[in-house]
């Protein structure tokens, strides 16, 4: 089971979802977790529009924390209920200078939370300039 983590359909997102297609897996998601309606029904318009769902399913999940701590939830949950595997991708964006890291730490909250789930593997993709 392979998990793309989604906040938005910009260019971290694409990068995400053309990335996935290159991991060996059986079932794909696209996750994005909830934390405003709007915004994630504006997401779930776009992702249409795009032509994405066709390719990736997206899965609204509920907030449970952070974002991390969500996403971590739902690969035990999924991992209980009989997947052997999980693999979540996340991005992290780093400044167009290798040593400037973006403000936004996500990714590897992410990463941090999904390797504590036992049978659960994260991977980070850095995007440079996504947003």
């Amino acid at each position: 089971m392979l998990l793309v983590a989604v906040a938005g359909l910009d260019r971290a997102a694409i990068r995400a979802v053309r990335y996935s297609r290159l991991i060996p897996a059986t079932d794909r998601r696209a996750v994005h977790v909830v934390n405003d309606e709007d915004t994630a029904f504006a997401l779930g318009s776009a992702w249409m529009q795009a032509g994405l769902a066709d390719r990736l399913r997206l899965e609204m999940v509920d907030p449970v924390g952070t974002v991390a701590d969500s996403l971590a939830v739902v690969a035990s949950d999924l991992l209980n209920g009989g997947a052997a595997e999980v693999v979540v991708l996340a991005t992290q964006q780093v400044g167009r200078r290798p040593w400037r890291m973006h403000r936004d730490h996500t990714g590897m909250e992410i990463h941090r939370e999904i390797t504590r789930v036992q049978g659960a593997r994260s991977l980070l993709l850095d995007v440079t300039g996504a947003r």
